[in-house]
């Protein structure tokens, strides 16, 4: 089993902005676009709730159409989307903490997925899968015949020669059955070093009682890992389960690699057929997949079943899942290489369906980064933050049925806060948009560069987010938000000999509705 999405998606992000450049700034504004979170709630934003059965309307134009450009014209910024006004009722601002996970949800998780099978505790992964991934380095077998596909080649390298010294040499296959419940984390050396586990969560978290894992039935085709909540060591809540080998998500897997190797794809025959096998990919989840609707009905008979009915559909994503033994495991971040050596032929389509907790029918998400070839900034202290990860839930469906369930973030309601806020109007809270935008990206190329960079507005969606709790900083209060979406490109002549902008890049920012400020993590 790999989980290669999370740990993916970090080293890419690192990769991209160890490249950025910033040669230039901007000057500061009359107004930040980043709200002070010094108080609470600002004074004129609470407002009457509306009488019972009343609503209100979001009043938004029928289009949004922007040009904004910066540091001489090579920072552009275009909307050019069409809007709808929103029928709202009451927009209040809710208190909201994290809860564990009770003995009795993790039994019924676990019995639901295992679905009559046995649990066996996980068998640790041997050194002959670090050694394989070794001698493919060492002998430039596939991807690592070139250096254009995994550019993180050497660090790599090290982490998998970390992971094969701490791996064992064999594991005993005498199956072990789990005990359903929580306890210390079940170790694996060597993918613990390979992923320099350490670094994160130390030896002493790992020892308490916050961990649970398994593998289903005799086959281990399947597994499970959870963890509880705990204020003390900062761990969320999460349930997962995982049949097959892996998960591969059209945006966050297959169009970060293509968009990382856009200026190598015609560099040899190898980057060649890296771009047929993204494309090969690509196909298989746009011209073979299933029905999003049927497959949404399916993800929503297991919401039904474990009675998790509060949550509120938000969006769907396609990806491709592979039975076991199709996809090699991506140990030390090698999940390129696992692609090139996988089975595609008996890969599945499908997507994963996202739940969110809900306020007045509007759902609590979060949503900030993605990958560009600009510059992303890290948390500022003038910038709001969540206290904690929303709660989502995650249910992969493809041809054959339910292949994957994630339940993270478990959270309650405290309290009330306010029973209806007032929000920034558009005119306002679009300026307060550009304005952050403008701050994420505030450099310029050398003067004689001719390379140009540009964010199009893809999507806006209001719903509600998390900041901070007001002088309670375990805690979160769910406010009104926008969540603004962007593609993004560059165009690099010096490299390419071409002035178009590929647009292969995404950025994703949240603010808060109430006052614009940008929400970070």
């Amino acid at each position: 089993m790999t989980g290669r999405r999370g740990c993916r998606a970090a080293i890419t992000l690192i990769v991209t902005l160890s490249v950025a450049v910033l040669a230039g700034c901007r000057e500061t504004p009359e107004e930040s676009a980043v709200a002070s979170r010094a108080g609470g709630l600002p004074e004129d934003a609470v407002i009457q709730p509306l009488a019972d059965g009343k609503t209100q309307i979001i009043e938004l134009p029928d289009k949004w159409q922007q040009t904004e450009k910066w540091s001489k014209d090579r920072w552009i910024f275009e909307a050019d989307v069409e809007l709808e006004s929103i029928e709202t009722g009451n927009l209040p601002v809710i208190e909201m903490a994290q809860r564990s996970m009770t003995q009795d949800e993790l039994e019924k998780l676990a019995e639901y997925f295992a679905d009559g099978q046995e649990l066996y505790k996980p068998v640790p992964t041997t050194k002959d899968v670090f050694q394989d991934k070794l001698d493919r380095m060492n002998n430039a077998e596939g991807i690592y015949a070139v250096y254009t596909i995994d550019t993180a080649f050497g660090m790599k390298k090290e982490w998998l020669e970390k992971g094969l010294a701490a791996a064992p040499e064999t594991a005993d296959q005498t199956p072990e059955k789990a005990e359903v419940t929580f306890g210390p984390r079940q170790p694996d050396p060597g993918a613990d070093e390979a992923m320099e586990r350490s670094r994160s969560i130390s030896p002493e978290t790992d020892a308490m009682p916050l961990f649970f894992s398994a593998d289903v039935g005799e086959q281990r085709s399947s597994s499970i890992e959870a963890r509880n909540y705990d204020a003390d060591t900062g761990l969320t809540g999460k349930f997962e389960w995982m049949d097959g080998d892996t998960l591969l998500y059209q945006k966050n897997d297959i169009d970060m690699d293509k968009g990382m190797h856009v200026e190598y794809k015609d560099v040899s025959e190898t980057d060649r057929q890296w771009e047929k096998l993204l494309d090969a990919c690509t196909a298989r989840m746009t011209d073979e997949n299933i029905d999003p609707e049927e497959g949404k009905k399916q993800a929503e008979s297991v919401l039904a079943d474990l009675g998790l009915t509060d949550k509120v559909y938000a969006y769907a994503e396609p990806v491709l899942w592979f039975p076991s033994g199709t996809y090699p495991d991506d140990v030390g971040n090698t999940g390129q290489d696992s692609l090139w050596q996988a089975d595609l032929d008996e890969a599945e389509a499908g997507y994963v369906y996202t739940f969110l907790n809900e306020v007045g029918g509007l759902g609590v998400n979060f949503t900030y980064g993605g990958r560009t070839n600009g510059y992303i900034s890290g948390v500022r202290e003038e910038a709001y933050a969540p206290a904690f990860k929303v709660e989502t839930v995650e249910i992969a469906v493809t041809e054959s049925g339910v292949k994957y369930f994630a339940w993270t973030g478990m959270s309650e309601a405290v309290s009330t806060v306010a029973e209806n806020v007032k929000i920034l109007p558009f005119d306002k809270m679009k300026d307060r948009m550009t304005e952050y935008v403008s701050y994420q990206f505030p450099g310029s190329q050398p003067a004689d560069s001719e390379s140009r960079f540009m964010y199009e507005v893809e999507d806006l969606t209001f719903g509600y987010t998390y900041l901070t709790a007001y002088e309670n900083p375990d805690h979160a209060w769910a406010v009104p938000a926008w969540f603004l979406e962007l593609k993004s490109g560059q165009s690099a002549p010096e490299l390419t000999g071409s002035d178009e902008i590929e647009m292969t890049g995404w950025v994703y920012f949240t603010f808060s509705a109430i006052d614009g400020g940008g929400v970070e993590n």
